[in-house]
This record gives structure tokens, sequence and C-alpha cells, in this order.
């Protein structure tokens, strides 16, 4: 497997320049007294490496800050803006372009980091109207409704070897309002941001799920490698 922060100046030169690069992205956030705050970075982190250990691809650090979103107000939490997000995947992008690579692929395990990643690329764009970049969430690939540290996040992050307090798991249920909200925290300061019944998780529940997501992602990055345009 290729490992960008392992390689030095001449290996990474002698890279395929056809083969994506793979950026796994999270957030520092709050998910509940249960979960660690770096549980997005976890997951996108093993799902990457998963997925480039399968193909391939090049495997690139993870970005731990992305979009804050509505857990900014909860003790933990550290991210960007959506715009400052844009900027730096736009600078991520313009690096690796400029040495030659067009194929980069941003997998998520925050799912509003959405907002800021695909600005970013679409910038990018501007500059570079051959790059084949994209954004994609491992939640877009389950079946299973999956919330913010509820019981099928959780799973999913047991799954990953994420480190999890069960004994310390309380569920609540948030339910989203009509309008776009600045912050959850008025709504339960003691949830942690979580939605759902976290404290039921069991990950036999959510094995085929986990099994399936890794399947079709590899799926979809050789296709990405077959593509020699």
């Amino acid at each position: 497997m290729y490992e960008w922060k392992t390689m030095n100046m001449n290996e990474i030169r002698d890279l395929d320049r056809m083969l994506p690069v793979i950026f796994p992205i999270g957030l520092i956030e709050s998910h509940g007294p249960h979960l660690p705050v770096d549980v997005d970075c976890q997951t996108s982190a093993h799902f990457a490496r998963k997925v480039c250990e399968s193909t391939g691809a090049v495997l690139m650090p993870t970005i731990q800050y992305g979009f804050i979103g509505e857990m900014r107000e909860y003790p933990g939490t550290v991210g960007l803006r959506s715009m400052t997000l844009a900027y730096v995947v736009r600078d991520l992008i313009d690096c690796l372009a400029r040495q030659g690579f067009k194929k980069i692929i941003f997998l998520s395990g925050h799912l509003v980091n959405v907002r800021g990643v695909e600005l970013g690329i679409e910038m990018s764009q501007e500059n570079y109207p051959d790059l084949k970049a994209v954004y994609w969430n491992y939640w877009d690939f389950i079946q299973a409704p999956i919330r913010h540290a509820d019981k099928v996040e959780t799973e999913f992050a047991l799954l990953c070897g994420v480190r999890a307090d069960m004994d310390k798991a309380k569920d609540f249920v948030y339910e989203k309002p009509w309008y776009q909200v600045y912050s959850r925290y008025p709504f339960n300061p003691e949830s942690g941001g979580v939605s759902g019944a976290s404290s039921k998780a069991d990950i036999n529940d959510r094995r085929e799920d986990y099994e399936n997501a890794v399947r079709t992602l590899c799926e979809m990055v050789k296709k990405a490698i077959a593509d020699q345009s």
C-alpha cells in the first residue's frame, strides 16, 4: 500500500499519476459521553486505509479539522467554517495537481463536510479543468438510517476499532426544527450531540452493512483507477 506520510520524495516522485489519492477527513467534535471527539477522523481513516490496501490507491494523512457545524458549542468541538475548509481543500488540491495527480477523493466520516469540500473542489476546477475530484461520506454507502452518535454510528465506530465507553452512553432524540440550526447545544446541553439510542449499540447488528460499505467503496475506487482518460 502507498501511504504518503511514510514515503520519501523519490518514492512519491515515482508514483503513477493515474492512481487516485484519498484524503480521509473528519472533525474533532463532541459525540456524547461515550465516544472520543475524533471518532469521525478515526472512521474515515479506517475506511480509507481498507480501500487503499485493497486497490493500490494512495492514502493521504487524515484531515482532522472539518466543518464545525451544529456541535460547535459542545465541549471538545474544534473545527473550521465552511469557507475556511473550502480554501484548505483548494490548496491541498493545488499541491497535488501541480505534482501531476488529478484523481482526488475526500472520504469523510462527518456528513456536513460536504459543504466546504465540494466548494473547494469547485474552486479548483477553475484552474485545473481536467481535475477529477469527489467528496464521499461512508454514511452514503450504508442502508441503515444514521444520526449523530446514535446506535448506528456507535456500531460503525466500534467496527472501525474506535474505543467506546458504553457504560457512559446516554440516549437522546434530537428533533430537528424546520429552520437551519446554528447550534444544537441549547436543545440539550447534556447530550453531547447524541441523537438516538446509542446505549443499544451492538456491532453484530451492523457487521453486514460495514462489509458492504467497504466492498462498495473498493469497487468505486477500482473504477476510478480503470479510468485512463
